[in-house]
């Protein structure tokens, strides 16, 4: 049962830690008929960006096109969660606050920097944030700014494919003297296999087996004692949850806050968690990118009990979602056929930039 509505400002009946995607999502099929909780959003800002990073990296969108923002009738508190008290419902956040809520969930995304690349040093590389959009907005300026430089990309998740996609498109115009990739370890799933033979194609430097590890002068340093020449380094390594998360008393399972089939927590039935702050198998984080469908499993606990209907538990997806590239390489396939198209594009020498609608549509070049 719904517990019952609290008076406004003494305890909410829903909050919302951070604006990751399956907030997004959640915010925009929350105020259907029949709702009857409010909503409140903390996070350092009142809106976000996201969509199209590849696109947006390469020149051909707008950032403020991509621009979202919250329903205007959101209550949204600009600071960040610091920790919590799911026995007494009970969150604190970094402005000194203490709020009490009936319901909470968290989606506060991926942990923006390793430890090696946290703190700058003179002579060093400059670090951006691949899975901050609002660097990745930052860095496009200061390429478009600046003057001929070298970008390593330190790898190991989708964002890293689809920043190196949008950086290589954007090379001619930005005056981006190369760009490498790199990729730890060599077990790649076919979607990953097929992105980085896309990459490879058009132009990144494409080194498996490379774990970046710190930064010297002009460089980036791997594990294994290689160095790479760069003015940028963009962190977009595996997604790990923030360690503002881990400290939130919460049980922890593998690489991040274990949740069960209901994305709720063992200990706190009121606490759903989604995106890279959750570990459902104990060995990976849950996509960012499948936002939707972990939205549908919250938003189904919301209203199962209140309506008389079964609470959807979350399954994960069969395969992932194939990266867009950018213009210059357009949306990875593992489908046979597309594949094939791929390999009679390549023996023909068509330039991929003016073939991304056949990337989609493998007969569209033949009508």
């Amino acid at each position: 049962m719904r517990p019952e509505r609290s008076p406004p400002g003494a305890v909410h009946d829903l909050v919302l830690v951070g604006l990751g995607e399956t907030h997004r999502h959640l915010l925009s099929h929350l105020r259907g008929p029949g709702e009857t909780f409010g909503v409140t959003v903390v996070a350092p800002h009142d809106g976000r960006y996201g969509g199209a990073t590849a696109a947006m990296l390469a020149g051909a969108v707008s950032p403020h096109r991509l621009r979202w923002s919250p329903p205007s009738a959101t209550h949204v508190i600009t600071s960040r969660a610091i920790g919590c008290q799911p026995t007494h419902g009970r969150l604190w956040l970094a402005d000194g606050r203490m709020m009490r809520y009936h319901r909470l969930s968290l989606n506060t995304g991926t942990r923006r920097l390793p430890a090696w690349a946290a703190h700058e040093r003179p002579g060093c590389p400059r670090v951006w944030s691949g899975h901050s959009t609002m660097q990745l907005i930052a860095l496009r300026a200061a390429l478009d700014a600046g003057t001929r430089t070298s970008i390593v990309i330190a790898g190991g998740s989708r964002s890293a494919l689809e920043i190196a996609g949008g950086v290589a498109a954007a090379a001619g115009c930005c005056r981006v003297a190369s760009v490498t990739l790199l990729w730890p370890g060599r077990d790649y799933s076919r979607t990953t296999r097929a992105a980085l033979r896309r990459l490879a194609w058009i132009g990144v430097d494409v080194v498996a087996g490379a774990t970046a590890s710190g930064l010297a002068a002009c460089c980036v340093q791997c594990r294994d004692g290689r160095r790479f020449r760069a003015d940028h380094v963009i962190c977009a390594g595996p997604a790990e949850p923030d360690s503002l998360v881990l400290a939130m008393n919460l049980p922890i399972y593998g690489p991040g806050l274990r949740v069960d089939r209901w994305l709720a927590s063992p200990r706190a039935a009121s606490v759903q968690i989604t995106g890279a702050a959750a570990s459902l198998d104990g060995r990976r984080v849950l996509p960012g990118w499948d936002g939707a469908r972990q939205a549908r499993v919250v938003l189904s606990a919301l209203r199962g009990p209140a309506r008389g209907r079964g609470v959807t538990h979350y399954a994960s997806p069969w395969r992932p979602v194939a990266p867009d590239l950018g213009p210059g390489a357009g949306v990875v396939s593992g489908t046979c056929r597309l594949r094939a198209w791929d390999r009679w594009r390549h023996r023909q020498g068509i330039d991929p930039a003016l073939a991304v609608a056949g990337d989609r549509d493998p007969d569209a070049t033949r009508r």
